[in-house]
């Protein structure tokens, strides 16, 4: 599984990804390494904010990035897991069951998948700074993100 080829795939044919995270046999492992790149993405994101919050308030830089660096990398995993623990409870509760997998590979993927854009608004808040552009790319992240789930629950609903 090529994860650039899925990711253009993602945006192109969301279900067909999701889709083969339901039928496919995969591990946690599996999912972890999805939520860890997403993650580290999401850190590399910061880094052109970050540099232009440093020079223009003097900060040192080092600090910034060693803030987003704790965040994405220490607690920002520990709250998608969390948030999958209770979507699994809910899910369960609404009658789905043995989904946790599934479900923590699609929630991880969505986040995954959604990167690039993320990448891009990094660059352009960096670049430009807060205002209508950067705000107008932060949406549009979180539609696709939003999307992306929509897609992978389809696919677990479809799983029953």
């Amino acid at each position: 599984m090529s994860v650039m080829r899925n990711i253009y795939d993602s945006y192109r044919r969301p279900a067909t990804v999701y889709q083969s995270f339901v039928t496919d046999h995969f591990e946690e492992k599996t999912a972890l390494g999805f939520l860890a790149g997403g993650c580290l993405l999401a850190f590399i994101s910061r880094w052109p904010t970050a540099a232009r919050d440093a020079y223009l308030s003097d900060q040192a830089l080092d600090m910034l990035l060693g803030a987003a660096l704790f965040a994405w990398i220490f607690i920002a995993p520990l709250l998608f897991y969390a948030l999958t623990g209770v979507l699994t409870l809910l899910l369960f509760i609404g009658g789905l069951r043995d989904i946790g997998l599934p479900l923590r590979l699609s929630l991880f993927w969505s986040f995954l998948a959604a990167a690039p854009l993320m990448l891009i608004y990094g660059l352009v808040s960096g670049f430009l700074g807060r205002g209508v552009l950067t705000n107008l790319i932060g949406v549009l992240w979180l539609g696709v993100f939003l999307w992306f789930l929509v897609c992978a629950f389809r696919a677990l609903s479809r799983r029953v």
